[in-house]
């Protein structure tokens, strides 16, 4: 393989039915097969797969390595083929070295539970540090308990992690797109991670230190929170309400206000004073009681 400068800010959609690769990368480095060791770079391309034959599809490869001296750094690979390996690694060993992090590997479908993989591997030593594989960051997503294969089906992320004695910062979260031609993502703030290098994301735009998984940048305020659960706990006769704060910006928040109404009716609003710390670290904050019944609850973060 030859890769002067890197695969960058490509979008890949294949309609074949046959099996197919979005990239097959096979003894790749940034100059020649067997000269310079430099890594090739390979970020913020999008590679998809949509299903085409329900009945008989081949297997979709999304990012296919083999002895690789690369760097897999902010794609957003999606299958929705009848078999799918997002990320498949078939072979290496301590001389090579591959550095996987801050991509987006989901599988799109939901029917055929066979063989659905965001990450694959032959042999479980293929996803070990000690063979050059540096893996975390990553968002690995299947509606099954197929979140990978190595050697054996992995079921969920802490398995992977086990497995792979790595992984420990990556996440398991079902992207919800925004955009399903050009996979945007709508709940973005859920794949914050540090930038490790890549200045721009696939539209030139600049990436932050703290950045999003995938493909996309996304801008992120000095201050800024978002409340992403709310939760109601019997108590007696009543139900205790209570909403999780994400701090979804670049500093520390000292202070939050949250207001919330019951049927419409404003309650009286709720500040909380402390530290929560930036880059989505959460805090569960109580609103009040709620009689039996049917309600409609509505909070929002009025002040930060």
């Amino acid at each position: 393989s030859r890769i002067d400068s890197g695969l960058s800010n490509n979008v890949i959609e294949i309609n074949g039915s046959k099996t197919c690769y979005g990239f097959y990368l096979y003894y790749t480095n940034a100059l020649t097969m067997g000269g310079d060791s430099s890594n090739a770079l390979i970020a913020n391309n999008i590679i998809y797969k949509p299903m085409v034959n329900k009945k008989y599809e081949g297997e979709f490869h999304g990012i296919y390595i083999s002895y690789p001296h690369i760097d897999i750094l902010h794609n957003t690979v999606v299958g929705k083929a009848t078999s799918n390996n997002c990320l498949n690694i078939n072979g290496t060993s301590s001389a090579y070295n591959a550095n996987i992090q801050n991509n987006i590997f989901a599988v799109a479908n939901s029917q055929n539970k066979l063989n659905q993989y965001p990450i694959y591997s032959s042999k479980n030593d293929y996803i070990l540090p000690t063979y050059g594989i540096i893996l975390d960051n990553n968002n690995y997503y299947s509606p099954f308990d197929t979140i990978g294969y190595a050697g054996n089906i992995i079921q969920r992320l802490h398995h992977l992690q086990t497995k792979s004695l790595q992984n420990y910062h990556s996440k398991s979260i079902q992207p919800i797109w925004a955009d399903t031609n050009i996979f945007t993502l709508q709940n973005s703030h859920a794949f914050f991670t540090q930038n490790i290098g890549v200045h721009t994301d696939i539209q030139n735009t600049p990436r932050l230190s703290l950045t999003s998984m995938g493909a996309y940048s996304i801008n992120i305020e000095n201050l800024d929170a978002g409340i992403f659960d709310m939760t109601f706990a019997p108590n007696n006769n009543d139900i205790d309400i209570a909403v999780s704060i994400n701090n979804t910006g670049q500093n520390p928040i000292n202070s939050i206000t949250i207001n919330w109404s019951i049927d419409s009716v404003a309650q009286q609003s709720v500040t909380w004073s402390g530290n929560l710390p930036n880059f989505a670290d959460s805090i569960v904050i109580s609103l009040g009681k709620l009689s039996e019944g049917v309600h409609t609850i509505d909070a929002w973060i009025s002040d930060i």
